[in-house]
């Protein structure tokens, strides 16, 4: 967690890599943000992240991200890949 300079009262994820041109990458999302909330529940281990991304891929809504990055709280709103290239 020192290495990333996260906010040391709550639990979130680090960005590790965002692969160009996915969800992440179109809704903003950078090397080095942390996910704090996904969906409205704390992230603290992947497989939250996960269930939320999943409730909203399978209802085709976006995930609402709360990101803490560059000294500040921010949402984001990630939006499934339906998989089409274009």
């Amino acid at each position: 967690r020192a290495r990333f300079d996260g906010p040391q009262a709550v639990q979130w994820l680090a960005i590790a890599e965002v692969t160009p041109d996915s969800p992440a990458a179109r809704a903003g999302l950078a090397r080095g943000d942390l996910i704090v909330e996904a969906g409205g529940a704390q992230v603290g281990d992947i497989a939250t992240l996960r269930r939320a991304l999943e409730r909203a891929q399978s209802d085709g809504t976006p995930t609402l991200l709360r990101v803490f990055g560059s000294g500040a709280y921010r949402f984001v709103a990630v939006s499934p890949d339906d998989g089409s290239d274009g």
